[in-house]
């Protein structure tokens, strides 16, 4: 039992670090091309030439990461983490589907630059959050024992 609490942990530390990268990386102008921003981009492009980002959408997953980040150190917190990461994106994935669909060039949705690369991450997302946190929570194991 204790394994999975950990494991929450460990998954709430990685998915803030990865979202704290990407974040970060969407910020990085040459790495977001379909604007001419220069060297900070803010413009709606495709990071990677993917998926599509925007300043809005970058602050985003840079809150994510951090707050990934932040509550690593607590079983409790990261299972919230999870939970709340689930919801949010798969909400996203949803509003996503219906508001841009499979279009690959970058379309404002509630501000945030995507397309379908990010309906589709999102849908991933998703379901790994979800994962997680349904695992975490079906322990029954007390916040101390996951030290």
């Amino acid at each position: 039992m204790d394994d999975m609490r950990r494991n929450v942990q460990k998954a709430a530390l990685y998915f803030g670090i990865v979202n704290l990268i990407i974040g970060l990386a969407a910020f990085v102008g040459p790495l977001v091309t379909g604007n001419d921003d220069g060297i900070i981009n803010t413009s709606p492009g495709l990071l990677f030439g993917i998926f599509a980002f925007n300043w809005f959408h970058a602050l985003a997953h840079l809150l994510f990461g951090v707050a990934g980040i932040a509550v690593a150190r607590s079983c409790e917190a990261s299972r919230t983490y999870m939970w709340v990461s689930a919801a949010v994106f798969g909400m996203l994935t949803v509003a996503g589907f219906i508001g841009v669909g499979m279009e690959m060039e970058p379309q404002l949705l509630m501000g945030m630059a995507v397309n379908g690369a990010d309906n589709l991450l999102h849908l991933a997302w998703t379901g790994l959050t979800l994962y997680f946190a349904y695992q975490a929570s079906r322990q029954d194991v007390p916040e101390a024992s996951c030290a």
